[in-house]
């Protein structure tokens, strides 16, 4: 799967033929300001891609969404906050980490598992570095500071050592 310009395609490996394609349902003015945050991120049954919608040039917040990987049928979108710096698909999870803090959703249905309102200041997010998880602790980090919660719960965890491995 790819990602452009709003569109999320399936493509054919040997031939490039298009299998299927869905285009996000863009809440912008103008197509030109959809901004596409990352690469897709394919697990066994869906494509997960996010996108930044700006208004009037200023970012805004945008969207995860996830589509049927065989089908390419809208499975499900959830609304991001603030600045995207960083996600990953960790078991059942999908974490997002940003400026207005960590959000985890349940992959099958995109619904709020918990979410966490650590705000993460503009000059922090100039310091960003990575997104880790260990176990049962997510960790965000940026520049020399830590934070740490469960995957499971989201509750906050004593900030201890650099965890586990990057997930982005």
């Amino acid at each position: 799967s790819v990602s452009c310009a709003g569109w999320v395609l399936a493509l054919e490996p040997h031939s490039g033929r298009i299998i299927w394609k869905h285009f996000f349902p863009v809440r912008t003015r103008d197509v030109a300001e959809l901004e596409m945050r990352s690469f897709p991120i394919v697990t066994r049954d869906l494509v997960l891609s996010t996108y930044r919608e700006l208004i009037d040039g200023w970012r805004q917040g945008g969207r995860i969404v996830a589509v049927d990987r065989r089908s390419g049928t809208h499975r499900w979108a959830h609304r991001i906050e603030g600045w995207l710096l960083d996600w990953a698909v960790v078991g059942r999870r999908v974490l997002l980490a940003g400026s207005s803090g960590l959000l985890a959703l349940d992959l099958d249905s995109g619904a709020q598992s918990w979410s966490v309102k650590e705000r993460i200041l503009e000059q922090e997010i100039e310091l960003w570095r990575q997104l880790r998880v260990a176990g049962d602790e997510v960790q965000i980090v940026y520049g020399s500071s830590r934070q740490s919660w469960s995957l499971s719960s989201g509750r906050k965890l004593p900030v201890g050592p650099e965890i586990g491995r990057s997930v982005s």
